[in-house]
Formats: C-alpha cells, sequence, structure tokens
C-alpha cells in the first residue's frame, strides 16, 4: 500500500515538472528573425543593414545575454540586456534604436514577454555619442536664442 502511493506521488512529481517546463517554454519566444534595414551600431561594433537572427543565450526570461547574428554575413555580438518597462508595446521581433548625430545605436529588443523589453547596456562609445549628440543640441538652441534675441 505504501509502495503505491510512493508510485503516485513520484508520477505526479514528474507529470507537474513537465507541465511546468512545458508551458515556459511555449510562453516566450527565444529567437527572431528580423530586417534592418540600416546600418547600426550595437556597442562599439558597426552591423551592416541586412537580416539578423536574435537569439537569447541565458534563460534568464527579460535579462542576460541576447546573440545578434547576421543571416547572410559574418557580423555578430553578444550583447548584455537588463529588463525595461514595453511602454510602447512593441510587438515580439521588435528592435528600437536610439540615433546620436548620424548613427544609430540599438537600445531595446523585443523578444517575446510583452510586458518587458531586453535593455541593451550601453557602452562608453555610445555614451559619448548620446553626450556629443546634446551638446550640439544645446549649441544650436543657443545660437538660435542668441540670434533671436538680437533681432529684436
Amino acid at each position: 500500500m505504501l509502495k503505491n502511493v510512493v508510485r503516485m506521488l513520484t508520477l505526479s512529481a514528474f507529470v507537474l515538472a513537465g507541465l511546468v517546463v512545458s508551458a515556459s517554454a511555449q510562453s516566450i519566444a527565444v529567437s527572431q528573425k528580423v530586417q534592418v534595414g540600416f546600418d547600426f551600431y550595437v556597442g562599439d561594433k558597426l552591423m551592416p543593414a541586412g537580416e539578423y537572427m536574435i537569439k537569447a543565450v541565458s534563460r534568464g526570461v527579460t535579462h542576460g545575454v541576447i546573440m545578434i547574428e547576421q543571416v547572410k554575413g559574418d557580423a555578430k555580438i553578444a550583447v548584455h540586456t537588463f529588463p525595461a518597462n514595453n511602454q510602447d508595446k512593441l510587438k515580439p521581433g521588435s528592435l528600437l534604436f536610439k540615433k546620436y548625430g548620424a548613427n544609430s545605436y540599438l537600445s531595446a529588443i523585443q523578444l517575446g514577454d510583452e510586458k518587458y523589453l531586453h535593455q541593451v547596456l550601453k557602452n562608453t562609445e555610445s555614451r559619448i555619442a548620446k553626450r556629443e549628440s546634446e551638446k550640439k543640441v544645446a549649441k544650436t538652441g543657443n545660437a538660435k536664442a542668441a540670434t533671436a534675441s538680437s533681432l529684436e
């Protein structure tokens, strides 16, 4: 009798574990193909326009390491990400870019959990580009303000 109870509990535990693993694997995409129509930077690496496979390397749902690999080419990079709210309601497979000056930098990736984005960690080069872009905007704004006040 006790032997049968132990067998039933063991079998139930295996079935439950299988259902949990199966449900979690189906709910979140771990890879997406995307087409990017322009050159862009991921950190300090320039990635050419083209089709890319975006894959979650680590098991974290909304953070960890993401591999970005060009489908017909040799461009490839792994980036560290952290979770951010998906305020713009981006769909799975969407990429978000920030433009600093003439360069576009990959900012976030949406891979499946519609509540969150994979926010790409900024490196030194993208931070410098952002600062330079903000300085140019500030100088242009001050020059326009000075010109407008001198005309009055």
